[in-house]
């Protein structure tokens, strides 16, 4: 790419370009702003959830649960979400649970690549995020 004087930019096809466009979208891009991603949605959180529940409010509070993280194994999830995920999964889970019975642990990173995990036996379930 060679540069002109006044601003413009010529191609290797020969074809002047003025000004902003493409420079534009890559600091666009290199700022996080990608086309079709939300601000609002800001960056994600890694999430582990562990649970100890009535029996029977067990299966309401897994299902809820499954929608936003990955199952683990039993009474433990685990996944990134975005805070406005992270807000809506409590608000539900509050909807579910009797506080005076029910308990529930939320341990919130970062990322995913701030914990290491340590497997002693069979793995429950494939997790799609290896701490």
């Amino acid at each position: 790419m060679v540069l002109l004087a006044g601003a413009k930019r010529v191609t290797r096809c020969g074809e002047a370009q003025t000004g902003r466009g493409e420079d534009e979208r890559l600091k666009a891009k290199d700022r996080g702003n990608r086309p079709g991603r939300h601000r609002k949605e800001g960056k994600r959180i890694y999430v582990i959830f562990v649970y100890d529940v009535h029996v029977d409010r067990v299966a309401r509070v897994l299902k809820t649960a499954r929608r936003y993280l990955t199952w683990v194994q039993n009474s433990v999830l685990e996944g990134e979400l975005t805070a406005a995920q992270f807000e809506r999964l409590q608000d539900e889970l509050k909807k579910i649970i009797d506080p005076e019975e029910d308990a529930l642990l939320f341990y919130v990173l970062r990322s995913a690549g701030d914990v290491r995990r340590r497997k002693l036996g069979r793995e429950k379930a494939e997790t799609a995020f290896f701490l």
